[in-house]
């Protein structure tokens, strides 16, 4: 008799084990579910194309965002170049062949900090251009 109710606990502790590893499976996966929405509700949303309205203004076109807070708008002067500009910040895409003035529109449309912070690194770098320090060779001595 002893043997059997050995078994018996036996095949309980089992079963206990197998519903404790189940049970901490669970509990694993609604933690990486928790997880994954914290970052998804930090992560602030792509704006689309129905978020921006295009104003003809005097002798340009006026850029509004509808969906943030603010007055958030630029000018352009072509509609080409203002369709560009809307399609790039609904994609955050950075283009490298821009005029500063577009990448400056695109940065003031836009409301993702990582996406303004390239395009600050963009512009700084191409304010940079040409602002080296002239090099000076001191064993060429002058002739005066």
């Amino acid at each position: 008799m002893g043997t059997v109710s050995g078994m018996k606990e036996r095949s309980i502790n089992q079963s206990q084990g197998i519903l404790n590893i189940t049970l901490l499976k669970v509990v694993r996966q609604c933690v990486i579910y928790v997880r994954f929405a914290e970052t998804m509700s930090s992560v602030k949303h792509m704006p689309k194309r129905s978020d921006f309205r295009i104003d003809r203004c005097d002798d340009c076109l006026r850029i509004t965002r509808l969906d943030v807070n603010g007055d958030m708008h630029t000018h352009t002067k072509s509609r080409q170049l203002t369709e560009t500009i809307i399609k790039n910040v609904c994609s955050e895409k950075i283009p490298l062949h821009s005029h500063s003035r577009t990448l400056e529109s695109m940065r003031r449309l836009s409301n993702n900090e990582d996406y303004i912070s390239k395009l600050d690194e963009l512009l700084y770098t191409r304010k940079q251009k040409g602002n080296k320090d002239r090099y000076f060779n001191p064993g060429i001595k002058k002739s005066f």
